[in-house]
C-alpha cells in the first residue's frame, strides 16, 4: 500500500511523478492516460507494458481512430499506437464531464467519471463477480491509480480513488470495495485535483490545483476539445474551438 495508515504524510516527500501521470497539464477532463499490461484481462507481462487511454465520447461529433461513433455517448478505452487493440466501449454515459482510468491486478479497467453532476465508478467487484457502476456522492475532479505497479507488490497494491467533495480531499480504496470514505484533508479551497500517482521516490503524490494552473502551465477544464495534431510536451496547449460541439478525439 502506498498510503500507510490511509493518511497524508506530515513530512515533505520530494519526488517526480512518473509518466503518464505527468501528462495532466496537457489533458482535458474527458481524457485520461494510464500505464497497463499487454491487454485487458492479461496481467502476464506486468502493469507497465504500454500506455492506455480513456476517453469520454460525446455525440454528435464522436470519432475515434478514424471511425465515427454515431450518436453513441460513453467511455471508450484504447491503447494509442497499438493497432492490435481496437477501441473498446466500456459504458454508456449520457453527459460525461470528467474521466479517470486505472487497472486492477487482473488488468480489468476501472473508470471514475462524472455523469452530469453525478459521480460514478465503473469497476470489477470480485464479491459480486461482475462489473458494476456505483454512485460516489459529491465526487468531482476524480483521479484513479493502481498505487504500486511493481509485480513484486501485486498482493499489497490497491486501486485508489481520489476526488474532491465539499472542498475536502477524499479517498476510497479497492480493498474496501470503495465503500469506506477517507477524508484526507478538510476545507482545502482547491479548485481541482491535479496530478496523482507514484513518484520516483516510490511515494504516492497528490497535487492540488488552487488557481487553475498546474506546474506553471495553463489548465482548461472548460475546453471540450483537445487541439488537433500531436501534443508538444514543451508547450502548453490552448483550448481549441471551446464553444464548438465536438468532443475529444475529433
Amino acid at each position: 500500500m502506498a498510503m500507510p495508515g490511509d493518511v497524508l504524510s506530515g513530512d515533505p516527500a520530494v519526488g517526480e511523478i512518473l509518466d503518464p501521470d505527468t501528462w495532466f497539464a496537457y489533458r482535458c477532463p474527458w481524457i485520461d492516460y494510464e500505464r497497463g499490461g499487454v491487454d485487458v484481462g492479461d496481467p502476464s507481462q506486468g502493469y507497465n507494458v504500454q500506455t492506455w487511454r480513456l476517453r469520454g465520447m460525446l455525440a454528435p461529433c464522436n470519432r475515434y481512430d478514424g471511425q465515427w461513433a454515431g450518436d453513441w455517448r460513453g467511455l471508450v478505452l484504447d491503447a494509442p499506437g497499438n493497432s492490435d487493440i481496437p477501441p473498446r466501449r466500456l459504458w454508456p454515459v449520457a453527459d460525461v464531464r470528467e474521466v479517470a482510468l486505472a487497472f486492477d491486478q487482473n488488468m480489468r479497467p476501472a473508470a471514475a467519471f462524472v455523469d452530469g453532476a453525478i459521480g460514478k465508478l465503473y469497476w470489477y467487484d470480485s464479491d459480486r463477480a461482475k462489473t458494476v457502476v456505483d454512485v460516489i456522492p459529491g465526487m468531482r475532479s476524480p483521479r484513479l491509480c493502481l498505487d504500486d505497479k511493481r509485480v513484486t507488490q501485486t498482493a499489497a497494491s490497491d486501486i485508489l480513488l481520489f476526488y474532491l467533495a465539499d472542498g475536502k480531499v477524499c479517498m476510497r480504496r479497492q480493498r474496501d470495495r470503495f465503500s469506506v470514505l477517507y477524508v484526507l484533508k478538510e476545507r482545502t479551497g482547491a479548485r481541482a485535483l491535479g496530478r496523482v500517482g507514484m513518484g520516483s521516490n516510490w511515494r504516492l503524490h497528490i497535487e492540488l490545483v488552487y488557481d487553475g494552473t498546474n506546474p506553471g502551465r495553463p489548465w482548461y477544464p472548460e475546453a471540450p476539445c483537445l487541439p488537433k495534431g500531436p501534443l508538444d510536451p514543451d508547450k502548453p496547449w490552448r483550448p481549441w474551438n471551446p464553444k464548438g460541439p465536438c468532443a475529444p478525439g475529433v
